[in-house]
């Protein structure tokens, strides 16, 4: 299947469960939204089956008091293989929540790794792809900007992959505690946010800075160089 068949198809069962799960039960949701004073809220997510027999995972979300009135779920695709479960869902702009014409992949291999360097023991991949989606992942950066490699901060750590196509292969992920053995070694501090991704850019401007940070990665996390490689 071509990534345009592949974007077609999600994103007509995304437009057809979204619309019966508003139907059915966005009053039920409303009602608590409008009660509730955190956000985000992140409803109890549940699986569904599409008229194609794919499995959809649905996480009911509130971002504020607003969405009472205009249901938010996210969707994603089931897709089982002998190296572990694949999500897959159309991308979004992350201020509009708007659909792009991206296509969006977690691998497993990224959710077991954030499964192991944050010590979250969680067994199920269902349960480690809610946790994930609670981490608020945020902010794509290639580097450079032309590159098919991207980082992507989420709480807790920052999420490598590859672009191949349409679809934003989410590869592995690294931990705030290892990323910032990578900082000290170069006499840096580790700093939140957008600072995280700047750093890394900066970590890889020079040849030098970039064999310290394989040189770390390889001896850190073994065959992780080869699982996302930096050329």
């Amino acid at each position: 299947m071509s990534d345009e068949e592949l974007f077609r198809a999600l994103k007509t069962e995304i437009d057809e469960l979204g619309w019966n799960l508003i139907k059915h039960k966005g009053q039920a949701y409303r009602k608590v939204v409008l009660r509730q004073r955190l956000f985000p809220l992140y409803f109890k997510p549940f699986e569904v089956k599409s008229k194609s027999k794919n499995t959809w995972l649905v996480i009911p979300v509130a971002h504020s008091r607003k969405d009472a009135d205009n249901s938010q779920f996210m969707l994603l695709c089931k897709l089982d293989s002998p190296e572990g479960i694949y999500w897959y869902s159309i991308g979004a702009d992350y201020f509009t929540r708007e659909a792009d014409e991206t296509i969006s992949v977690l691998a497993p291999h990224m959710l077991r790794r954030m499964n192991e360097r944050l010590n979250l023991h969680i067994l199920k991949s269902e349960d480690l792809l809610v946790e994930f989606i609670k981490r608020e992942p945020k902010n794509y950066m290639s580097y450079p900007p032309e590159s098919k490699q991207f980082f992507h901060l989420v709480n807790g750590g920052i999420v490598l992959g590859e672009v191949v196509g349409r679809r934003w292969i989410h590869k592995t992920f690294i931990d705030d505690e290892s990323f910032s053995k990578v900082n000290k070694m170069k006499g840096d501090r580790l700093i939140s946010g957008q600072k995280r991704l700047e750093s890394i850019k900066q970590l890889l401007d020079s040849s030098d800075n970039k064999a310290a940070v394989l040189e770390f990665i390889d001896s850190t996390f073994g065959s992780y160089k080869h699982e996302f490689k930096l050329e």
